[in-house]
């Protein structure tokens, strides 16, 4: 067996059977969540009107998540980000692909514990990568002018391995055996399997190196005059904190799996 912290083993199979007749493609068209429906499961039922093709597209703001055959009619994606995301459905024949209308979900839940009333939550709009494909540090990352535009998008919480599946850039590790297409922390499992060709990192191991997590937010005016601090519910494993370029706390200080973390940040 594969040994992943980055990743989940299991495995599910979803399958939804259409019962009575085929639509045209004139009614080809999405079912279920409805247009700009407010959901609070980030896995939803995406549904959608048969139409004659070989298989369906499922895309997700913009990016192809995963094929079904066109004996089903409805997905499950990867746990989506908290916020506003596009979806669309596209029937591929040999005559050619047939686009389904397109329809906005929003992914809103409450937070997994209380957060007091004078908080400003700051889980939505976080941008992820590589230390390896960056060379900058942290003071610098911390500042103002960052060009983020290649980086992954995500809300949290959310792994490394979340955020990369999300932006389409490792398949969905709960469907079939995607998980084999998707590099191990172990070198040797990667060279057993041949698993480095897959790498977003060119010849490199993705997860060697430690990653960044960038958000860009705000003060409100009325937390001026009062004591300010970061909370941070849970970390994987150990990380360094900067907030305008300075240091906040390293990687000796804030680690542990199940633990939280509060730093005083008025200054």
């Amino acid at each position: 067996m594969k040994h992943l912290p980055f990743k989940l083993l299991s495995c599910f199979i979803v399958f939804l059977f259409a019962v009575g007749t085929s639509y045209s493609q004139a009614n080809f068209k999405l079912i279920a969540p409805q247009n700009g429906m407010t959901i609070s499961n980030n896995m939803p039922n995406l549904s959608w009107h048969k139409t004659d093709c070989e298989h369906y597209e499922v895309w997700i703001d913009g990016i192809r998540m995963g094929t079904v055959p066109s004996s089903q009619n409805a997905y499950i994606p990867f746990p989506l980000s908290f916020g506003k995301h596009t979806w669309k459905v596209v029937a591929v024949s040999p005559r050619g692909k047939l686009q389904s209308n397109t329809q906005e979900i929003i992914v809103d839940d409450a937070p997994l514990s209380d957060v007091p009333e004078s908080s400003q939550l700051i889980r939505e709009g976080w941008k992820v990568k590589s230390s390896a494909e960056i060379g900058m540090n942290g003071a610098t990352l911390s500042g103002s002018g960052v060009n983020t535009k290649t980086w992954a998008g995500t809300s949290l919480p959310a792994t490394v391995l979340t955020a990369l599946v999300r932006n389409g850039i490792y398949p969905n590790p709960y469907i079939g055996t995607n998980n084999m297409l998707i590099p191990d922390i172990s070198d040797e499992y990667n060279k057993d399997y041949d698993l480095l060709k897959y790498s977003h990192i060119k010849n490199k191991n993705p997860w060697k190196q430690p990653y960044w997590f960038r958000k860009e937010f705000e003060v409100p005016a009325n937390f001026t005059g009062k004591h300010l601090w970061l909370n941070f519910g849970e970390i994987n494993y150990k990380a360094q904190v900067w907030l305008n370029g300075r240091l906040v706390a390293d990687s000796t200080e804030m680690i542990g799996m199940e633990r939280s973390f509060r730093y005083e940040i008025s200054s």
